[in-house]
């Protein structure tokens, strides 16, 4: 049997969204990119959504928008994807790497608190923090707000793993999907996420007016109109440019099947919800495994992954593991490297000693096959295969 790591759930209706946009000949961004942006908009309940090429582009341009300048520090996990910290040197801001937790491998509270106080001591600004929702599980933001209030920092919640996830919050006193002090929140939809717009895509989600509106110049070049509104029957030929941007846009074949995906979220979380019940029910009683704490009474988790942890005590290492997973057709993969450990950020000056629970962490973890249309035999072939390796 083979196991591919993701497969993306495509059905009819996206396929007839996508149809009509090529039947239209208007491909890029439009009424569809508009509509794909209300819809999101009234999914999370955030005031403003600007649709995007990337969860990069949605963080990049959150950045320029904080106001955060040149040589000012940001707080980033170093448990995270690239573009977290990358698009800091975009700006020429100073990434602040911050261990994770071990239960979660989310940002690191005492560790954040420690790396801000270093930070001041080393004449060095902080202005920002950018949390990670690790693998679909928020961040508990109320800790996240207190401290961004009480440094004043920026705060922008990169939610490239989310889409149905949310938290329960004790200082507001309800479930919410967005932290209502955050500037931006940032999500992706690339082709493994939990709904896709054709493989490649995000959005920035803002309660600020003004924010939305800088993002959303920014997000094409700098200019007061699309082309969608120029070209309209009642539109104006002509624009102004008010400030360099970027072509971070979505287009409207993206777009299209970003609205029917979206349609479909709630069930597609449902699914990778039961998959990992599943998963958890065959591999619970093996003693070299551990999950990552989901705490379903305070969190809704949209398990964009199943991460687990494997012993060191375990008969064979982690990357054993991997190599024999894929000798039986099952593609596992690593979510990640932590990004002090890239030579990149080692000639940075960063050092492994700073972080030790990412360091054990990532000599632990496994992201197992997870998507949609998971079967159960398949779950159960990983799961048995797994076991099997373990007790060798």
């Amino acid at each position: 049997m083979e196991v591919p790591f993701f497969r993306p759930t495509i059905d009819e209706n996206d396929r007839d969204n996508i149809r009509h946009v090529l039947d239209s000949c208007w491909l890029t961004t439009g009424n569809w990119s508009h509509q794909f942006e209300n819809d999101f908009s009234n999914f999370i309940g955030v005031k403003h959504c600007i649709a995007v090429n990337s969860a990069t582009a949605a963080l990049h341009l959150s950045i320029i928008a904080s106001g955060i300048k040149p040589g000012e520090g940001v707080l980033v996990p170093t448990m995270t994807f690239a573009s977290t910290a990358e698009i800091l040197y975009y700006q020429n801001i100073r990434p602040i790497l911050v261990d994770c937790n071990l239960d979660d491998l989310s940002i690191s509270e005492e560790d954040a608190i420690f790396k801000i106080k270093q930070a001041v001591n080393n004449n060095i600004k902080v202005r920002g923090i950018i949390p990670v929702h690790y693998a679909g599980k928020m961040v508990q933001m109320d800790w996240v707000e207190a401290f961004a209030q009480k440094y004043s920092l920026q705060l922008i919640e990169d939610a490239a793993h989310c889409c149905n996830s949310a938290y329960y919050s004790k200082t507001h006193k309800k479930w919410l999907k967005k932290a209502p002090l955050s500037l931006t929140q940032c999500y992706s939809f690339y082709c493994n996420k939990c709904i896709t717009t054709c493989g490649e895509g995000g959005m920035v989600a803002t309660d600020d007016d003004n924010t939305a509106e800088i993002i959303r110049k920014l997000s094409l070049h700098g200019l007061s109109s699309n082309a969608w509104s120029r070209f309209g029957k009642n539109g104006n030929v002509f624009y102004d440019i008010s400030f360099p941007g970027f072509k971070h846009n979505l287009t409207d074949v993206a777009a299209a099947m970003g609205c029917s995906q979206l349609q479909k979220a709630n069930l597609m979380n449902e699914k990778r919800k039961n998959a990992v019940k599943l998963y958890k029910s065959l591999l619970k009683d093996n003693p070299y495994i551990t999950f990552l704490n989901d705490d379903e009474s305070n969190f809704v988790h949209s398990y964009h992954l199943f991460v687990i942890r494997v012993s060191s005590k375990a008969p064979v290492t982690r990357d054993k593991i991997l190599t024999s997973l894929k000798e039986q057709g099952i593609i596992p993969s690593v979510h990640w490297k932590p990004l002090h450990l890239h030579s990149f950020y080692q000639k940075q000056g960063f050092v492994a000693k700073d972080f030790p629970n990412a360091n054990q962490a990532f000599n632990e973890i496994i992201s197992l096959p997870l998507f949609p249309s998971i079967t159960k035999e398949q779950i159960y072939y990983v799961s048995h295969t797994l076991n099997d390796i373990l007790t060798c």
